[in-house]
């Protein structure tokens, strides 16, 4: 090998320079790396000498003065200096030993990506817009992948026009599904949609039956697993079934056999079950427990009772909440209201209240209750108990009973903001169109709430004005579309 003299390498240019370790002079490339050191040619024959190889007991060129030195061979053949696995293919030499392919680039110094410039270990020179960059691999899959319209893989994509293709895909079209014989896009190669989606569900099925070690909860996760596959199909139990471990584990390891639904909901509560109501409608379908809509609605009604004596601290307004709460119960316990009537009246008193004081320091007075009554003209019933017994006791001299005429126009004021809100935005679809009859029908024909899927509607033009016939409780309405195009 010819050296060029010190003075013709240049620090940079085309190519990279690098010195000897030995002796110290530039070099355009390496005859021999060792330890991570550079040799040139010259020391290189100098330094190597023909040897026989501790480790294989065969000559081969070693360093004279490192008396571990081994042969190439097998120095290819130790384990992975990082992972420590045998056998893999070497991706480099380290001083401290070879690291496979895999953990190479931990060895590497970290360069920024010339197409995102995030630092990585990992680039690769890749073509891009006529130009070769060196890519990080999210920037790799970027440029030289897209997904498949077919089989939805990330392939490289072959077609110019229509939709995008992969090579397989676009080639071969549709093919037999190894394992059930369906047609399935040849991108796919192993398995079609529904065969990938039942192995991987029968794969996280035995691992979460292997983490579990009481045999009840097993069976009931087998049992539960197979009635879901069933009634929502391989995709959504595979990605789903690990929701409902946990609770089958509480219900097997809290009590030796199944609990009444009573028994359950004081426990669980009603917000509880229904985070896990396939499991409960699982239970309720294979005769394990009997549901009591009773319990449930009572159970939910003072979960919502609980949270509306909670929203305030401690001061005036708290005090008067629980005291009415107090009057209400016992009116509750008498069999005169209903616990549903309960939980509305408490609500609407908080409502009240958080409009006299955020903080629930100061009680509300007429001027308040007018205020809530603008925009919610609706509670005026549910509050009339309310401002009652604070007139009662605490004295506020506030008058429950508000001018209908001046509800009324609350009201018409109300849904008339609500359709002119829906006639700025002009949109479109049949979403937006049930949207805009159920206001239409409550301002123009004062029918109340609607709700937006409790009627039917068409198309229907009258005295050159679009709109839509309108089929409420049997009854037939004309309402106007909210713009004309």
């Amino acid at each position: 090998m010819n050296y060029l003299p010190s003075h013709a390498l240049p620090d940079s240019g085309t190519f990279e320079s690098c010195r000897c370790y030995e002796c110290g002079r530039r070099m355009t490339k390496a005859k021999k790396v060792h330890r991570g050191q550079k040799y040139c040619e010259t020391c290189y024959a100098r330094v190597f000498k023909r040897m026989l190889c501790a480790a294989c007991g065969n000559f081969a060129r070693l360093h004279r003065f490192d008396p571990q030195a081994i042969c190439r061979s097998c120095e290819l053949q130790r384990p992975c200096v990082r992972c420590h696995r045998s056998g893999l293919k070497v991706g480099k030499l380290t001083a401290e030993g070879p690291a496979c392919v895999s953990c190479a680039h931990y060895f590497r110094t970290a360069e920024p990506c010339e197409r995102c410039s995030k630092p990585s270990t990992r680039l690769v020179r890749t073509p891009t817009n006529g130009s070769v960059l060196r890519c990080c691999p999210a920037c790799i899959s970027q440029v030289t992948t897209s997904c498949c319209s077919a089989c939805r893989r990330p392939r490289v994509i072959v077609t110019t026009e229509g939709p995008p293709l992969c090579k397989r895909c676009f080639s071969l079209g549709e093919v037999p599904c190894p394992i059930c014989s369906s047609m399935m896009p040849a991108g796919r190669v192993k398995s079609c949609d529904s065969c990938s989606w039942e192995a991987s569900f029968e794969m996280r099925l035995v691992q979460l039956q292997a983490d579990v070690s009481d045999l009840r909860v097993q069976t009931s996760l087998a049992g539960f697993a197979a009635w879901l596959k069933a009634r929502r199909g391989a995709q959504y139990a595979a990605l789903n079934i690990q929701r409902y471990v946990p609770f089958l584990d509480e219900l097997h390891s809290r009590w030796a056999d199944l609990p009444n639904y009573s028994e359950l909901l004081s426990h669980v509560t009603a917000e509880g079950l229904r985070r896990v109501r396939l499991v409960v409608q699982w239970l309720e379908e294979t005769g394990q427990i009997q549901i009591d809509p009773v319990a449930r609605e009572r159970s939910s009604e003072m979960r919502r009772i609980a949270h509306s004596l909670g929203v305030f601290p401690e001061g005036a307004g708290q005090a008067a909440l629980h005291a009415y709460h107090r009057l209400l119960q016992s009116r509750h316990n008498d069999g005169k209201m209903k616990l549903r009537s309960m939980r509305l009246a408490l609500s609407s008193a908080v409502r009240l209240q958080y409009i006299a004081d955020e903080g629930g320091q100061k009680l509300p007075n007429q001027r308040d209750l007018l205020k809530l009554l603008r925009t919610r003209p609706g509670l005026w019933a549910s509050l009339f108990g309310f401002v009652s017994f604070l007139n009662h006791r605490y004295s506020r001299g506030m008058d429950p009973w508000v001018d209908p005429a001046w509800r009324l126009k609350a009201t018409r004021a109300l849904r008339e903001s609500k359709l002119l809100q829906l006639y700025a935005e002009a949109g479109a679809g049949e979403v937006f169109e049930r949207r805009w009859i159920s206001a239409a029908l409550s301002c123009f024909h004062e029918l109340g709430r609607v709700g937006v899927n409790s009627f039917n509607y068409r198309p229907d033009n009258q005295d050159a004005q679009p709109g839509f016939i309108v089929t409420y409780q049997n009854q037939e309405y004309w309402v106007p579309v909210a713009s004309v195009s």
